[in-house]
C-alpha cells in the first residue's frame, strides 16, 4: 500500500493500518491509499479521507471562589468556565480531586483552617489547560465568647433618661452581629438583632413593678454563635429615685470619658 498525506507520498506499508510515527501540524490533514498487487500493479487512490489534528488545549477557568469565612465543612465552589471545556480536573490543597463537567465543586469536611482550590480546563479531545489561579477560603469552627452585658441598677425609674433603658456590652472583636433577648413582665420574650454593642429600650410606657430581663449572643463573620451572657435585670420603681448614675461602665473601653 501507498499511503499519501495532503498529497505527499508519505510511505508504503504492508498491512492495511497505519500508526502516525510523525508528529503532524494541527489542522485540517487528509490521507489516501493506493494498492499493489504483487506483480507491482498499482491501483488508483481510495477517495480521500479528511481529519482534524488539534494539540491545543482550551484557555484556564477563571478563579475559584467560595463564600469566606464559613463554618460550613463543605464549601461548594464556582468558577467562571472555560471556552471549548468538556470538563474540569479539580485540585483541592494540591490534590487531585478527579473530574467534574461543570461547575460547582463541593469539597468534602475540610478541617478547620485555609484552603485553596484550581481548576484545569479539558476539550473533547482530553487536552489540557494550565491550573487556574488559585481561589481560597476560610473554615472558621470557633464561636466567640459570649458579650459582657453592663449590669443594670436594681431599680430604675421609667421617666430617667428620657424613658430609655440602655443595655450595652462587650465582645469580642471578630464579633460582628448580636441577637439580643429581653422580656419586660409576663410578656414573650423579644429578640432584636443589631450590629452594634447598644440598644436603647423604651420603657416609658410600662407600669410600675415591672421586671426587665436581658442577655445577649455574639456571632462571627462565618456564622458562628456564641453562648449567651449572664443575665442582666431591672425594676421598674415609678416612686423611688432611679440610679442609673451610679451603673458600672463598660470596661475595658476606647472611650476617654466612659
Amino acid at each position: 500500500y501507498q499511503v499519501e498525506v495532503d498529497g505527499q507520498a508519505w510511505i508504503r506499508a504492508t498491512d492495511v493500518d497505519y500508526e502516525f510515527t510523525e508528529g503532524l501540524a494541527d489542522g485540517e490533514h487528509t490521507v489516501r491509499v493506493s494498492a499493489a498487487d504483487a506483480l507491482g500493479n498499482w491501483s488508483g487512490y481510495s477517495d480521500p479521507l479528511v481529519f482534524v489534528i488539534d494539540t491545543a488545549p482550551p484557555p484556564p477557568p477563571g478563579i475559584p471562589s467560595a463564600a469566606s469565612p464559613t463554618n460550613n465543612r463543605n464549601p461548594v465552589w464556582t468558577w467562571a468556565e472555560a471556552e471549548g471545556a468538556a470538563k474540569y480536573r479539580v485540585f483541592e490543597n494540591d490534590v487531585d480531586k478527579g473530574f467534574v463537567t461543570a461547575p460547582p465543586f463541593t469539597s468534602a469536611n475540610l478541617p478547620e483552617g485555609s484552603h485553596h482550590l484550581q481548576a484545569t480546563a479539558l476539550d473533547e479531545l482530553g487536552n489540557e489547560s494550565e491550573r487556574s489561579a488559585s481561589g481560597t477560603v476560610e473554615v472558621d469552627l470557633t464561636p466567640p465568647a459570649p458579650p459582657r452585658m453592663q449590669a443594670l441598677p436594681e431599680f430604675i425609674s421609667p421617666t430617667a433618661n428620657g424613658g430609655l433603658l440602655v443595655f450595652e456590652w462587650v465582645a469580642e472583636a471578630d464579633a460582628i452581629r448580636f441577637d439580643l433577648k429581653y422580656s419586660a413582665g409576663g410578656l414573650d420574650p423579644e429578640t432584636v438583632v443589631l450590629y452594634v454593642t447598644r440598644y436603647e429600650l423604651d420603657i416609658s410606657g410600662l407600669d410600675d413593678g415591672v421586671v426587665i430581663q436581658s442577655r445577649v449572643m455574639a456571632y462571627d463573620a462565618a456564622g458562628n454563635g456564641s453562648g449567651w451572657s449572664g443575665l442582666v435585670r431591672t425594676e421598674l420603681d415609678k416612686t423611688r429615685p432611679s440610679t442609673t448614675a451610679v451603673t458600672t461602665p463598660v470596661t475595658p473601653t476606647a472611650d476617654p470619658r466612659p
